[in-house]
Parts: C-alpha cells; sequence; structure tokens
C-alpha cells in the first residue's frame, strides 16, 4: 500500500483566504499526506496537495456554509482517494489521474484567456480566429475528458 497513513488538519484563518503556497509548504513538512479543513469568513474548503511530477498542486473544494466527505473505502489508500475525488468534480473526471489534471487545469485556463480576448477584440476577422483556436482547446478538453 502506498498510504500507510493521512492525517486531518483544522485550520481557523483570521483573513478570507489562505495561499496555495502555504498549504504546500506545511505539507512538505510533514512525511504523511494531509486533508486541511479551512474555516474561515467565507465559511469552509476543504484542500489537499497532491504530488505532480513537476511540482505539488492543491485541489480544494470551493467556500461554501458546510462541507461534509464521505468516509468510503477499506483501506488508506482508497479512503484518501476516495477524499481526493470529491474535493474536485475536475479531478473525478479524469479519475484522479494527476498530469491529466495538470493537462485539463492548463486547457481551461487557456479557453478563459481567448474568451476574455475575444471579447475585447473589435476587429470581427481576429475574433473569428480567436474562436477557432478555443473551439480546437475544447475539443482538445472534450478528448481528454473522454
Amino acid at each position: 500500500k502506498e498510504i500507510a497513513e493521512f492525517q486531518s488538519f483544522e485550520i481557523r484563518l483570521k483573513s478570507h483566504e489562505v495561499d496555495d503556497a502555504v498549504l504546500i509548504f506545511i505539507q512538505k513538512s510533514v512525511p504523511y499526506p494531509i486533508i486541511f479543513l479551512l474555516r474561515g469568513g467565507r465559511g469552509s474548503r476543504v484542500a489537499a496537495v497532491i504530488r505532480g511530477q513537476k511540482y505539488p498542486i492543491v485541489i480544494s473544494t470551493k467556500w461554501q456554509s458546510g462541507v461534509s466527505l464521505e468516509l468510503k473505502g477499506n483501506s488508506t489508500d482508497a479512503i484518501y482517494n476516495n477524499y481526493l475525488l470529491q474535493l474536485s468534480s475536475d479531478f473525478a473526471a479524469v479519475n484522479g489521474d494527476i498530469e491529466k489534471y495538470i493537462e485539463m487545469a492548463r486547457i481551461k485556463r487557456n479557453i478563459d484567456a481567448l474568451s476574455a480576448k475575444s471579447r475585447n477584440e473589435t476587429q470581427i476577422n481576429k475574433r473569428q480566429e480567436i474562436a477557432r483556436e478555443r473551439h480546437e482547446l475544447e475539443l482538445k478538453l472534450k478528448e481528454l475528458l473522454s
């Protein structure tokens, strides 16, 4: 088994947000995976740091008034992986594949950037070219998720 133990930390925030770098720093200091429960002025959020090939990534729920995760599995590996899949619908969509998740996040950021660029563009021919680029990225995203 990969995960012998994981820990959960509850962090009460004085500000409205915590930088992902703080969670990554804490995770690097602890030899076991951590599930973070963050509570603050915006409500609650659950987060975890996962190790990608190049750098760690934080996946989390959105801020909400109450957060609950379903305890499911018969080993620590299964329970931890189930928790991760509950944190993000995007992470669940790629069945917990970290590299696919990173690629999906990159494609979504590019689609959002092209959408913003298209809204600000006044020339129709440039807007059409941006729309073609965006469509190609959307097809890539659809292929990645299938």
